[in-house]
């Protein structure tokens, strides 16, 4: 039971709370109580046996959909650990039926229990280490204050994908947003009035963009999108709509209502286009809507390559 509750808590219990942990803290609570009132070892392993096969099928089954999903080793050591423990049941239930031999069961249960203490501290730490990693990667790939994707991020998450294969390049665009007067923006609210039309236009963003799509911060106000239309009428049309989202919206701050608009710079990919022509083309695209009025979009198309 305590291999148990060590398998249990090294599972679960570091990092997400579930209903399924209070399941296995009650049944291991009633089958305490059935282990204090056994009379000889036969009964106490036949409690054991009940508890371990009544709980450990289930903890087998998330624990290994667990280690294929995250692809964490740490947790295919669990696993192992928990196959290990079954058996112990199973084989203590055969000694109890045929043979009686208490010295074998006692040996049994004390290897087994002790390769599976072991196998739990390696498979904790080993998840552990790698949980970690993983979350400092993500750290590293993300913009602290708006949760988005730094550039390099992005140039990460398109490796991972292969979002310039291409079967996907035909009908992705790319655009870069830039926040209009937002200089102004801080001057007048201070920078943590600028900190949160960051986050809102951020969420405003990232609310609006399909399945698949894509939205880094390329550094200060600037914004990049990686989306898939069929043709460029369609990918202005799913900008406009972004964009007039932006500017009938209102951040409220303290007792200040600011309102915001955006600059779109829009560009398709291009054959023999690589990821910073195809940014920088956007970036001339946004130029253009900021010189002829700002809050609008602009198209460039155009490479010189």
């Amino acid at each position: 039971m305590i291999s148990m509750t060590l398998l249990q808590l090294s599972i679960y219990n570091h990092d997400e709370p579930s209903r399924f942990n209070k399941i296995i803290i009650a049944h291991g609570a009633i089958f305490s109580v059935f282990a204090l009132l056994t009379q000889n070892i036969n009964q106490l392993a036949l409690v054991e046996a009940s508890f371990t096969l009544s709980v450990l099928p289930a903890l087998i089954y998330f624990t290994t959909k667990r280690a294929v999903c995250e692809k964490n080793i740490g947790n295919t050591v669990l696993s192992m650990a928990q196959c290990i423990l079954l058996l112990v049941p199973i084989s203590q239930l055969s000694i109890i039926t045929h043979e009686h031999n208490l010295a074998t069961l006692y040996s049994l249960t004390v290897i087994a229990h002790a390769t599976v203490f072991v196998m739990t501290g390696l498979g904790l730490i080993t998840t552990l280490l790698v949980d970690e990693k993983k979350r400092y990667l993500e750290l590293s790939l993300k913009d602290p204050l708006t949760g988005l994707y730094n550039r390099r991020g992005l140039q990460f998450i398109i490796e991972q994908q292969q979002l310039f294969s291409p079967s996907q390049t035909s009908s992705l665009f790319a655009c870069v947003v830039d926040i209009d007067y937002f200089k102004r923006i801080n001057d007048s609210y201070g920078h943590d009035g600028g900190d949160l039309v960051l986050e809102v236009f951020s969420d405003l963003m990232k609310h609006h963009l399909n399945k698949g799509d894509l939205c880094c911060r390329l550094g200060g106000e600037e914004f990049l999108l990686l989306f898939f239309a069929t043709d460029i009428s369609s990918a202005k049309q799913f900008l406009e709509g972004l964009r007039e989202t932006i500017e009938t919206s209102q951040i409220a701050y303290q007792e200040h209502r600011i309102s915001v608009t955006a600059s779109f710079g829009l560009t398709n990919w291009q054959p023999n286009d690589s990821f910073e022509s195809l940014v920088n083309r956007a970036d001339k695209a946004v130029y253009a809507a900021k010189n002829n009025g700002r809050n609008r979009i602009e198209t460039n198309s155009q490479n010189k390559e």
